[in-house]
Order: structure tokens, then sequence, then C-alpha cells
């Protein structure tokens, strides 16, 4: 039994099935986990104008859904809390039912302080124009790179964000402020640094989506907006299709700046990522407004229409962290990866941790040794994640490759041993 997995392990890890999986994988992403993402957030965004401050002007409602989403700044500190309470309990049911519950409830508030910003941004400094759009672009996004957290305006389809990973309640925030509750000056870091992030770093980054967008408005096709959001989709589909064919190049290339210029790294990263908003922008401003025509028109049938197929498209496929996850992501802060730079492993985390959890019904005992080379293997899968900025390739929700639940004290200690060698200070 043993020798039998260990030739499937074998035949499922060699080169031309890895191809397979990433062809899997990116097929996914397109026509899958990034269709699931726009039905979900086109049906609660139309729902926030149906139903928060209807019978209000446009612009006291705008500042009404802000206000609202505002609020979403809780979840900085229910995240942590939550993780704390479910170290008591070792029912993995319990913390799957508690983990999507949150992730829920915070991308209700999230959208909401995206639809009102958004808004905003419309009447107060687009409507003057596309060179108006063109200024908050570049200045919005050039704080975002002056910051390291540009890789916060990436979306799918070039981000997968599994709900079952073990950090899916840690906090990212542009500071890296870890809080200790005892301590009340580390709880005041904290505050300070989330509320930085939701208030400037997401805001910064819902200026530079709503910029881009607008340009994309003003000069693709304006005069016929069915013709114009056709070409938007197909240029986006095309370009992220490309994007993905070259991610192997690309890590490569990442690979090699990494090792002969450090310095440049950072830099090389961050010019891909651009290139990757440009593609991300044109798709999601295409499919967006196409689901709004042709996916019944009407705000309130058809928000509840789309919300209830992606509410059950991203739990059912356990992405829910799309939407749900709090924070930012920070740019250079783990190794390139030799076959992947974008974190889109779906099929091939899920056979992954399969082998995984066989080996281990065979060989439950696994010395650590092992346990630091699969450490070492599972840095090398990724390059970020929306939560934290380190690989989500993970088995189940807060347990180790046997199964078991982890403590607090292993947590800490293998959160350590996986990020100190591989982060950009």
């Amino acid at each position: 039994m043993k020798a039998r997995l260990e030739r499937l392990r074998e035949t499922l890890s060699g080169k031309r099935w890895q191809e397979i999986w990433h062809l899997a994988d990116s097929t996914l992403s397109i026509f899958l986990f990034f269709p699931s993402m726009v039905f979900y957030w086109r049906g609660i965004w139309d729902l926030y104008g149906v139903y928060i401050a209807p019978h209000e002007s446009p612009e006291r409602q705008w500042w009404i859904v802000t206000g609202f989403g505002a609020c979403s700044i809780a979840g900085y500190f229910a995240a942590p809390l939550l993780s704390h309470l479910l170290s008591y309990t070792r029912s993995k049911v319990v913390r799957v039912i508690a983990t999507r519950a949150y992730l829920y409830a915070f991308a209700v508030l999230a959208m909401a302080y995206w639809r009102g910003v958004w808004c905003v941004a419309d009447s107060y400094l687009l409507a003057l124009g596309w060179p108006v759009c063109v200024a908050g672009l570049c200045i919005s996004h050039g704080f975002l790179l002056v910051l390291r957290c540009s890789r916060t305006t990436i979306f799918p389809p070039f981000l997968v964000n599994l709900d079952t990973r073990k950090d899916v309640l840690s906090v990212s925030t542009c500071f890296r402020t870890q809080v200790k509750w005892r301590e009340a000056s580390s709880v005041v870091r904290y505050s300070l640094d989330s509320i930085f992030t939701q208030f400037f770093i997401l805001t910064m980054t819902i200026i530079s989506w709503r910029s881009s967008l607008s340009l994309l408005d003003v000069f693709v096709y304006p005069d016929d907006w069915l013709v114009s959001n056709l070409v938007s989709v197909g240029a986006g589909v095309t370009a992220t299709i490309v994007l993905f064919a070259l991610e192997t190049t690309l890590s490569r290339v990442g690979v090699y700046v990494e090792r002969n210029w450090r310095w440049l790294r950072l830099v090389y990263e961050d010019a891909v990522y651009v290139i990757t908003f440009g593609a991300v922008s044109l798709i999601w401003r295409g499919a967006w407004n196409l689901n709004v025509i042709y996916i019944i028109t009407d705000p309130k049938v058809g928000g509840w229409v789309n919300l209830g197929i992606g509410s059950v498209l991203l739990l059912s496929l356990q992405l829910m962290s799309f939407a749900g996850c709090c924070g930012c992501a920070y740019d250079g802060r783990d190794r390139v990866a030799a076959d992947a730079i974008y974190p889109t492993k779906y099929l091939r985390r899920y056979f992954r941790t399969k082998q995984q959890q066989a080996t281990s019904d065979v060989t439950p005992s696994i010395s650590s040794r092992e346990m630091t080379t699969s450490s070492a293997e599972s840095r090398e899968e990724g390059i970020w994640t929306v939560s934290t900025g380190t690989s989500n390739d993970v088995i189940t929700d807060e347990t180790d490759v046997t199964g078991s639940s982890l403590t607090d004290e292993n947590r800490a200690s293998r959160s350590d041993a996986a990020s100190s060698p591989i982060t950009y200070i």
C-alpha cells in the first residue's frame, strides 16, 4: 500500500502532470472562480443600493453606505479573538462553521466600504474628467508601491485564496503588527496599523480600481457600450491566458533576479503585477458590465439572484476568502517559486493534500526532519496570499499533516519557522 501511494505521488508530481495541473488550475481560475466572485460582488453591490437609504439623495446614500462599510474595522479585532477561541476546540465542524461565518460577515461589510468609497470617488473626483482619473491612478497606485502593498489590487483570476488554510483568521496589516492582548502598547500599535490599513491602503486600492476602469470607459469604444465591454472582456481573457502561459518563465526570471540582484527583485515583481493589474481591470470591467446587461438588470431581483449564485459557489468551492479576508498584501515578502508567480494552485494543492493525508494514514509518525522538508517544500509553492503573504498550501482548518489539531505553541513555532528565512524587510 505504501509503495503504491509513493508511485502515485511520483506520477502526479511529475513534470508533465504538473503542467496539466497548471493548465487545469488556470482554466478553473478564469472560467469558474472568477465568475463566482463577479456574481457575488455584483449581487451584494446592487442590494446596497436597494436597501440602504434608498430614499436619500445619491450623495447622502453613498456616505451612509461608506459609514456602514467602515464598521469592517471590527473584523481586524474579531479575527484574532475568534482564532484564540477556536484554539480551545478540536471540532473541525465548529471551526469550519465559525470561520465561514466570520468570512461571510466581514465580506458584507467590506463590500459596503468598496461601494461607498467607489461612488464617493465617482462624485467628487472622477466626474472631473479623464486627466483626474490618470492623476488618481498614479497617486493611489504610487502610494501602494511605496508602502509595498500594490498586490492588494490583484483579484481573481490571478488569486486563489482557500478558506481551509491555517492562517485564514490571520490579519496582514501594512506594517505587519502582531497584537498581544496583554500588552497595552501592542494593542495600540495593532489598532493604529489596522486603522491605517483599512482606511488608507484599502481606500487607495479602491481609487486605483475606479480610476483604471474609468479610463477604460473613456478610451475603449466609448460610443458603443456593448462593443466596449465585449472588447474589454475579450482583451482581459486573452491577456490573462498569455500571463498564465508565461507564468513559469516569469517565475524563473524572478528566481534568477533574486539570486543575482536581490535588490532588483521587488522592482521586477512590482512590474509584473502592474501588468497583471491591467489585465485584471480589463476582464473585471467587461465581465461585470456584461453581467448587468444580460443577467437580470433589475437591481433587486438581479442582486438577490447574483448574490445567491455567488455565495453558493464561493462557499462550496471554499473560496469565501476572496471577499472575506481583511488586511492587505505585502509586496516581496516571500521567495519566488520556480514554477509559479501567481497563487492560483487549487487542484495541485488539493491532490498534494490528499497524498499527504493518505501517507499519514499509513505512517502516522513523521520525523522532525521530514516535517522540516515538508515545510520548506510548501514555502516554494506560492509567493503571496491576501491574508498573510505566505503560501496557502494547507490541509484542513487548523490541522497539521497528521490531522491533529495545532496547539497555540505549535502554531506559533511553525509560523516563525516558515516566515523568518524568507521575509524581506
